[in-house]
């Protein structure tokens, strides 16, 4: 007899599973967020040369159509150094590069990682580098907690992970910098690959087999929920980092789970282990003396 045959016979999804079932699909809301969030964090506002226009111009001028200042899309990167009359870029005015600043369009989002750091111009490459950074964490950890978790067990490794998740998630809401950021979102991905695949396979694996497919396909769901959820979020909360918070500190309920499943484990290991050693004891005194 399998372990299969086992799960039917005992039921295959009964009080155990759904109660496993629960813990692991509503983690997978909070993996969404961290998932699609930097769709948001790092959105692209409008935004033009702080030296570009003048102040009575910039009064008049609308992010909403950044070309409609001298008809030019490209005083964002770019400075004209006529300003008189209706100059422009095309017309074979000198120009220069952005040297002070820009001024971001509000409009949307109060910030996000491109108005902090300036990531436009010839610095928009980074803010790509920052989605693939995130991915290849995605890859790490799928290829470093897979393995793990077939030595050491997928229950400690998804509340390790979620534990790695809540508090480079929340760190990354305080990064100094982007480069900080990158690393600590690389973090973030090889957390959330840990719990993705090991959360599957826990769930399935206890799962009867008439219930596998459907018990497989229920993560997901949890899942588009956490999609639905985070446009909300990010509707309510215009800040980047404290967007980043917002879906990184619940991660810390997760973390109090822990400690208290750390705890009674110890508690009852020290307690087999004193039964352990008690029982050659206690049979050697009820060995009568001759």
């Amino acid at each position: 007899m399998n372990f299969d045959e086992i799960l039917c016979l005992i039921g295959g999804f009964g009080k155990f599973q759904k109660t496993l079932y629960i813990w692991i699909c509503l983690p997978q809301i909070f993996l969404a967020f961290h998932m699609l969030v930097s769709v948001f964090t790092g959105s692209v506002p409008p935004h033009l040369c702080h030296s570009s226009v003048g102040p009575q111009a910039f009064l008049n001028f609308t992010f909403s159509s950044p070309s409609s200042l001298y008809g030019q899309s490209e005083l964002s990167c770019t400075v004209p150094l006529n300003l008189s009359g209706d100059a422009g870029l095309d017309d074979g005015h000198p120009s220069e590069k952005c040297q002070g600043g820009w001024d971001y369009s509000t409009e949307t989002f109060q910030s996000t990682i491109v108005t902090e750091w300036d990531l436009v111009c010839e610095d928009a490459s980074l803010n790509n580098m920052g989605s693939s950074v995130y991915m290849f964490g995605l890859l790490v950890g799928a290829v470093v907690f897979g393995s793990l978790a077939d030595k050491y067990g997928r229950r400690i490794v998804i509340l390790f992970n979620l534990a790695i998740q809540a508090v480079f998630g929340v760190g990354a809401a305080f990064a100094p910098n982007f480069y900080v950021y990158i690393a600590l979102r690389f973090m973030v991905g090889t957390s959330i690959s840990g719990v993705i695949m090991n959360a599957f396979v826990l769930g399935t694996e206890w799962t009867g087999s008439k219930q596998r497919m459907l018990a497989g396909i229920i993560t997901d769901y949890f899942f588009g929920v956490g999609y639905i959820l985070l446009a909300g979020v990010a509707y309510l909360i215009r800040d980047w980092r404290k967007l980043q918070l917002a879906i990184s500190a619940p991660g810390f309920l997760f973390i109090f789970y822990i400690c208290q499943a750390v705890v009674r484990n110890s508690v009852a290991n020290r307690l087999a282990k004193r039964k352990h050693v008690g029982e050659p004891i206690e049979s050697r005194s009820e060995i009568p003396s001759q």
